[in-house]
């Protein structure tokens, strides 16, 4: 009996580290979450976003999914705290909006997305009725925010692209698609760099590009790269050419002529970090701190690269295609 008894409690006493530890709850890890408004839905949000640390820098673009009301960003790479975050948002129909949480404050701060909304402007435009007799053939809309390269201080990495909106040409090649009117949103000026309207041509259901650079026919509406400028209105059939001229390449990298950075620290996007897993996003890092290349002289262009978002194809150029 007393043997019995002995051997309980010593069973008992072995089991206690193990009983503090289960009822101990672990300390959270440090996140930036991101409140949603009711009225937009969650899916059609677009997140992009760009960390600092001892890491260097790392940055990406939020898988989104329906019904939800939040959305959350880990604090951390690979096990390391980060020192600063800055994110832009976009909706359909809505102003950009840029956030720059405080974690000084908060561990894990919460900033909301409100949509400020945008009037809509039509483009009737016309693209050459050639590329219609591909199959599937879907025009596909996007903002290209040079500006957030500035706001996100990279020296030499992506440019920021949204998804605006698609239209079915007919088989002349003509459509009318509806955007909102950006030349109205503050964003633009208040974050130097500007940004374009790229258009391309794809097959709606493989994704798979036609035409990667349809450029406006009539100069006056050609940006730097052979884009669309953003304008409060545009005339009624607007033509776009196959454009052959694609912004300078090199390698496997697109020489933007319109971003020129000026900041003295910046960060160059060259030697890759893994992803965490616990990331959803696709995801793009840079290994080290640095300087502008164009410090102490006249401002260079900032390279960058065309992609799209994980459930579109990924696109990359080389100096030859």
């Amino acid at each position: 009996m007393v043997r019995s008894l002995l051997t309980v409690l010593l069973l008992f006493s072995s089991l206690q580290p193990f009983l503090r530890q289960s009822n101990h709850s672990p300390e959270p890890s440090p996140a930036v979450f991101i409140s949603l408004p009711e009225d937009v839905p969650s899916e059609t949000v677009q997140i992009h976003y760009f960390m600092t640390g001892e890491f260097g820098g790392y940055g990406g673009n939020l898988e989104t999914k329906p019904n939800q009301t939040e959305y959350k960003i880990d604090a951390s790479v690979q096990g390391r705290a980060i020192n600063s975050i800055k994110i832009i948002g976009y909706a359909p129909g809505c102003k950009f909006q840029a956030f720059e949480p405080d974690l000084m404050q908060s561990l894990s701060p919460r900033v909301r997305f409100d949509c400020e909304p945008l009037s809509k402007i039509t483009i009737d435009g016309a693209i050459p009725s050639d590329l219609m007799g591909h199959e599937n053939a879907e025009l596909e809309i996007r903002y290209v925010a040079f500006w957030a390269s500035r706001f996100f201080a990279v020296a030499d990495g992506m440019v920021s692209e949204f998804q605006v909106a698609t239209a079915r040409p007919d088989l002349d090649g003509n459509f009318r698609v509806d955007i909102p009117d950006f030349s109205a949103d503050e964003t633009n000026s208040s974050h130097p760099g500007g940004a374009n309207l790229r258009f391309m041509l794809r097959n709606s259901e493989t994704l798979s590009p036609i035409a990667i650079n349809l450029t406006p026919e009539q100069t006056e509406f050609q940006s730097e790269t052979h884009q669309l400028r953003i304008r409060p209105s545009y005339p009624a059939g607007l033509k776009f050419i196959h454009s052959q001229e694609l912004p300078e390449s090199d390698g496997n990298q697109l020489r933007s002529t319109r971003y020129q950075p000026a900041e003295p620290e910046r960060i160059p996007c060259t030697s890759p970090l893994t992803a965490p897993a616990s990331q959803p996003s696709d995801s793009w890092a840079c290994g080290a701190l640095g300087r502008s290349p164009s410090q102490g002289r006249d401002a260079k262009p900032n390279f960058w690269r065309m992609r799209a978002t994980r459930s579109e194809a990924f696109l990359r150029y080389s100096s030859g295609a």
